[in-house]
């Protein structure tokens, strides 16, 4: 686009020679078409006009000329931003020449109306005076034959027209229209071609296309490509329909994304990141978590490979990150998670309930002329393939509103199917609560985790981050103390000042019972490793009645056949505890 901004006077005068072609210039209104050197080629063409070679050459040497013409064409005497503003249309001759084109294109195709081979050669001719000039790449290796979505969508980006100059949309705003009136026209009379569907579709991708056109009747146009043409070409259209919609905002793309993913669900994690993209003025969220949800149980159900290689793990991550990142949007507060955690255990129960009352039920069921008849148990949703279909579920359904349950999600799709990475899980869902303020539920949850881990990395992972953010904790509370609001009265500094001495107090305390957490992780990998008990005796030095509770779950604890070395030395020990008057010998 022009730098300079031009007067309103100025585009009056530059706009004023458009439309070039509406109504479709003739001899008769526009004399300079026909000189006298052209007689004897307009009387072979009316002794002829069935002879489509004769058309064809005469096109063709009118191009050679009009070409030769204008490169004959001293330099333009206008200034470089209005010739920037006209773009390929800046010369005299060069409008010229697109009129005379379009009288011999125009008088060919009434009488050869459904030539695809005409009316492809007029439509690029005129696209290069209105859209400029075309910038051919050159593609490395050939392209696949009907790839799959993701790699279609990307070998596409790559090859979409670009174009040098154009005619600005404000001043040739006439020009565009009747471009866009020619395309219409020859879909007309060929709706079935694809190619000039794909040539049509084209132009909305141009910098310079006026926003009306380039939104509004682009899209109506996408549609009516996907109605018209068979649905073997669908794909050709719909790649382009969403690389268009990609740069058209939220609005367009999420609509355009959701109707294609009803179809083929394979670019789901692409139009996920789309909708989680920095630049998006409005991100979801909450529709990005549910999809990356719904991939995740598929992908673990065996129902879904990721095109990106991702595992059913990975995808679960991807979903707990988007939870992190968006806490307040994703998930349900600490009420509404208590409520929705209450509401989950009474409906497994009576699920339970009713199993276990019709476990020796059968389901009655009658044939009539081959096809089987349902008398008895809950309805079932079938699919076209005849398979029961997964019953609905709001946490998987993108266009419910209700948010989730983070912490069920977790347990039940994370800590009971994918135990070898717990700590992940366990931080996860203690950062979840933490981003929403809830820093008592992260206290909660990161107990839980170190109270469940079966491994030292796991336990390592959990440790650190409850550390960290118990520090984290106490300074942002130490700050606050330093730089006091002026809101704030003294009782309000005095209960800060308590609420610090508790949180420091419970962080020592936490720092003292790291080496019993990781015993505690030992006994749980393994309750029969009588070294390990053994060092949680000595952890308790000289407190003799917890040193005399652990000798005596120890012992009660540990399977004599499965006990590792030295197993007699607990008996040994725990008698020379009394003996001796306990650890320090008073007792």
């Amino acid at each position: 686009m022009p730098t300079a901004v031009p007067t309103p006077q100025t585009l009056q005068s530059l706009s004023s020679p458009f439309p070039l072609t509406f109504p479709i210039p003739i001899p008769t209104t526009h004399p300079d078409l026909v000189s006298t050197k052209d007689l004897h080629r307009e009387e072979d063409l009316l002794r002829n006009p069935l002879s489509f070679r004769l058309w064809w050459s005469t096109i063709q040497n009118t191009k050679e000329v009009s070409s030769a013409l204008q490169k004959l064409e001293g330099p333009s005497d206008l200034s470089p931003d209005v010739a920037a503003l006209l773009g390929p249309l800046s010369s005299l001759e060069a409008r010229k020449s697109l009129q005379r084109l379009t009288y011999l294109y125009e008088a060919a195709l009434a009488q050869f109306p459904t030539s695809f081979k005409l009316w492809k050669s007029y439509l690029q001719t005129r696209m290069s005076f209105v859209l400029g000039k075309l910038v051919h790449k050159k593609r490395a290796g050939g392209r696949k034959k009907l790839p799959e979505m993701r790699e279609a969508l990307e070998d596409e980006k790559e090859d979409l027209e670009q174009w040098e100059g154009g005619l600005d949309p404000v001043v040739g705003w006439e020009e565009w229209k009747a471009l866009i009136a020619t395309f219409e026209r020859a879909l007309m009379w060929l709706p079935r071609m694809p190619r000039l569907w794909l040539l049509y579709l084209s132009i909305f991708n141009h910098p310079f296309c006026p926003p009306v056109i380039s939104h509004t009747h682009a899209r109506r146009t996408y549609d009516r490509a996907l109605r018209t043409l068979p649905p073997s070409l669908h794909h050709r259209i719909w790649v382009r329909y969403l690389l268009w919609a990609e740069t058209k905002g939220d609005v367009t793309t999420v609509s355009v994304y959701r109707r294609y993913l009803s179809v083929d669900p394979s670019i789901t994690e692409r139009y996920t990141a789309i909708l989680l993209a920095p630049e998006n003025p409005t991100p979801h969220p909450l529709e990005a978590a549910k999809l990356l949800l719904k991939l995740a149980r598929k992908a673990a159900r065996g129902e879904y490979t990721s095109p990106e290689g991702k595992s059913p793990y990975q995808l679960l991550c991807d979903w707990l990150e988007v939870a992190e990142s968006y806490a307040e949007d994703v998930g349900m507060d600490v009420d509404d998670t208590d409520a929705s955690n209450a509401a989950i255990a009474k409906a497994e129960e009576e699920e339970q309930a009713t199993a276990a009352s019709k476990a020796d039920a059968k389901v009655e069921a009658a044939s009539t002329k081959g096809s089987l008849i349902r008398f008895a148990g809950p309805p079932v949703a079938i699919g076209s393939d005849g398979n029961e279909l997964p019953p609905y579920d709001e946490d998987e359904d993108p266009l419910n509103p209700r948010k989730l349950n983070i912490e069920h999600i977790i347990l039940k799709d994370g800590l009971e199917i994918y135990k070898d990475q717990a700590g992940r899980l366990w931080t996860g869902l203690a950062t979840y609560w933490i981003k929403r303020s809830e820093f008592d539920r992260a206290k909660l949850t990161f107990e839980k985790g170190l109270a469940s881990v079966l491994t030292i990395r796991d336990f390592t992972q959990i440790f650190d981050a409850y550390a960290e953010f118990s520090e984290s904790l106490i300074s942002a509370m130490m700050e606050s103390l330093a730089e006091p609001d002026e809101d704030e009265d003294e009782d309000d500094v005095k209960e800060t000042e308590e609420e610090l001495d508790g949180r420091m107090k419970e962080f020592e305390e936490l720092m003292d019972r790291r080496p019993f957490l990781v015993n505690d992780v030992l006994l749980r990998r393994n309750p029969n490793d009588v070294q390990e008990w053994e060092k949680r005796v000595a952890l308790w030095g000289e407190n003799d009645e917890k040193v005399a509770e652990t000798y005596t779950e120890a012992l009660s604890t540990i399977n004599p056949r499965r006990a590792t070395a030295n197993f007699h030395r607990l008996y040994v020990n725990f008698a020379k505890f009394y003996e001796e008057g306990g650890t320090t010998g008073e007792a």
